[in-house]
């Protein structure tokens, strides 16, 4: 006898409720798809509206932007400013300590300086005092020695560039340089003059500047060849007027000759 395919649960009452059930549950949720659908259609903007809402967005990121780096340039230049004042209050500080200490030397030096002249004044007072309290005479020796000494001062003065440094001393201490320039004396020509001069006493050299001096002998030489030379010309012109005298026509006597 055939088996029956048909599946009695398929009559079941239960089954069949279920299954409407579950059909109207369905067709809710269409409809629920179909208005969230149409309400997003209805939501969607406008692509204008999007971008001008854009170039909004960037134009407030761009000000917020430029205001962070406002901010950071105003920091750094700060911290630049804070730098640079660090700096130069170094630096005036150390140009202060520098100029004090200049000053320090520079007053210690002429304090120095004030008190050797002091000892020197001093000194030369008590040689004044001795020399006036005995005064110095020429021995018989002295007196026979005066052609050979006068012949090595006179041989020292006997050339032009020794007087010519003797000049420029007369004005006063002064330095190689300075003297070098304006008479033209230089390099070994100069040492050769002034070792002559000092060795003669006529001139001297400041152990601390430098400066070349005249001594009080080397004074009264160039002033003996000053007096000397004008003494020279002045006799030359009473000779040459002298001269002319002696040819000046005596008066009523005709001496032109035809």
């Amino acid at each position: 006898m055939a088996e029956d395919a048909h599946n009695p649960e398929d009559n079941n009452p239960a089954r069949l409720d279920k299954l409407i059930e579950a059909q109207k549950i369905m067709q809710e949720r269409m409809k629920q798809l179909e208005t969230q659908l149409q309400e997003a259609r209805k939501g969607q903007k406008d692509p204008k509206n999007d971008q001008q809402e854009l170039k909004e967005d960037i134009h407030e990121a761009d000000d917020a932007g430029n205001e962070q780096m406002e901010m950071r340039l105003e920091g750094l230049g700060e911290t630049i400013e804070t730098y640079v004042s660090g700096i130069l209050d170094s630096v005036s500080d150390s140009l202060e300590g520098a100029m004090q200490g200049m000053f320090a030397r520079a007053e210690r030096d002429t304090a120095r300086s004030q008190r050797r002249a002091e000892k020197a004044r001093r000194r030369a007072e008590r040689v004044q005092r001795k020399l006036s309290k005995k005064r110095f005479r020429l021995t018989e020796e002295d007196l026979a020695s005066i052609p050979e000494e006068g012949a090595k001062i006179l041989s020292v003065l006997a050339d032009t560039n020794r007087l010519k440094i003797l000049q420029e001393l007369e004005r006063g201490p002064d330095y190689q340089k300075d003297i070098s320039e304006r008479t033209g004396i230089k390099g070994g020509q100069w040492k050769h003059h002034t070792d002559s001069l000092k060795a003669a006493l006529l001139i001297d050299q400041e152990a601390v500047r430098g400066r070349y001096i005249i001594t009080q002998l080397g004074l009264e030489a160039y002033k003996l060849a000053e007096m000397l030379y004008i003494r020279k010309k002045t006799y030359e012109n009473e000779i040459a007027t002298d001269r002319n005298a002696d040819f000046d026509e005596p008066d009523g006597v005709d001496v032109s000759i035809d």
